[in-house]
């Protein structure tokens, strides 16, 4: 048996080793074990196909997205020009109401003008009294006198007659220009009005196409990211199991303890501590049920191993921290994770009892602890049908 000793460890970014280590690393030589690993292996294949089938999916919108928007700004620059047209005639039709005005103030002083000139002549008329005109010409001694005087007449009342025709003409012909006005200034300011409603409206379903562009773009780099993490996973697990496989085929076997299979209900504890977590329970982080357990331990208590043999992994994983795994032969396998330290390296041998590690919070965990596993062909076995009870 090979001395302990501290092994300095290396850090793994592939969580998904541990899985396949759990699986498969315990009897790589077996039909049965190889053709895990194969399954593992057709299971990261069909993951990556998914993901690239998604990628190329919102890929796919992302370009529709993306033509949508480009829509919405061509309709956002129409509405826009259609605006500035529409604020151009207002202020064409707002001269023309300035000219109007100025107009409306010369018809003002010529109705002022008739008013005066009609004043004057009634006071014309009252002047001439109730005289009529035969009444006047009856009176006039010469003949020429009264011609004239009637011929005045005449004239006289037609020009008032003109006069009042005149001013009432265009008194009406400057309400109804007002009318108009009026009614075409009600009509371009409920134009724009229209229009920066549409705008508001394009405005809004613009920033909508950019949050959603955004959310998928965003998600395609995360899914991007889980692509290449599956490729690195898929190619680490494939180095990962070529190595176990040679190190156990290659490495000599000790023989002298007894088999793992015999010890079910005797063996030791790997750390004494409270349960936080017990097999088959399911896990509050993540899909699935627990395949080991979960020790609280004060940090830096010791590991030990469980039983007799060889160390095939020892490395940090994500999510799993420093993580150690013992091959005990026949298919057995326990896990060690979350450690603070580990003692020994791979192809180390360990007798029941030796310290392999000690206890930590490595991996991101909130609080010390041991995960502890025991696998059996690759399969998850309970570890309090395993272990001694005290």
């Amino acid at each position: 048996m090979s001395q302990p000793r501290p092994w300095k460890t290396r850090l793994n970014s592939s969580a998904l080793a541990l899985l396949a280590v759990a699986l498969l690393a315990g009897q790589p030589a077996s039909a049965a074990d190889n053709s895990a690993d194969e399954a593992r292996l057709e299971e990261l294949k069909v993951e990556i196909a998914k993901l690239q089938q998604w990628l190329n999916q919102a890929s796919d919108e992302h370009s529709k997205l993306s033509s949508s928007m480009q829509k919405t700004d061509k309709d956002i620059d129409e509405l826009s020009r259609k605006i500035e047209e529409t604020r151009r005639l207002l202020q064409e039709e707002q001269a023309q109401v300035k000219k109007l005005y100025q107009e409306q103030a010369q018809l003002n002083e010529l109705q002022a003008a008739h008013r005066a000139r009609l004043q004057a002549q009634v006071q014309a008329a009252y002047r001439l009294g109730s005289n009529s005109p035969v009444k006047l010409l009856l009176n006039q001694d010469d003949p020429e006198q009264a011609r004239r005087m009637l011929t005045w007449f005449g004239y006289f009342n037609n020009a008032r007659i003109q006069q009042i025709d005149t001013a009432i003409s265009e008194l009406q012909r400057l309400e109804h220009i007002r009318e108009d006005i009026a009614a075409e200034e009600a009509r371009l300011h409920q134009s724009e009005a229209d229009l920066l409603q549409q705008t508001d409206s394009l405005a809004t379903s613009k920033q909508e196409q950019q949050r959603q562009l955004a959310s998928l773009q965003q998600q395609m780099q995360n899914e991007q990211q889980r692509l290449r993490s599956k490729e690195a996973d898929r190619k680490r697990l494939e180095s990962l199991l070529q190595e176990v496989q040679t190190l156990v085929e290659k490495s000599p076997r000790k023989n002298d303890a007894r088999p793992f299979a015999s010890l079910k209900g005797q063996l030791p504890k790997p750390v004494e501590g409270k349960l936080l977590a017990s097999f088959g329970t399911p896990q509050s982080e993540g899909p699935g049920n627990w395949h080991g357990w979960l020790v609280s331990a004060p940090e830096g208590s010791k590991i030990k191993a469980v039983h007799h043999g060889r160390v095939v992994y020892a490395d940090w994983l994500r999510g799993y921290g420093l993580l150690m795994i013992l091959d005990h032969g026949d298919g057995f396998l326990t896990l060690y994770a979350h450690t603070q330290t580990l003692q020994y390296g791979v192809g180390s041998w360990v007798n029941q009892g030796d310290v392999i590690g000690t206890v930590g919070m490595s991996g991101g965990q909130s609080q010390a602890g041991l995960y502890f596993e025991i696998r059996k062909g690759g399969q998850p076995q309970n570890p309090a049908s395993w272990l001694r009870r005290k």
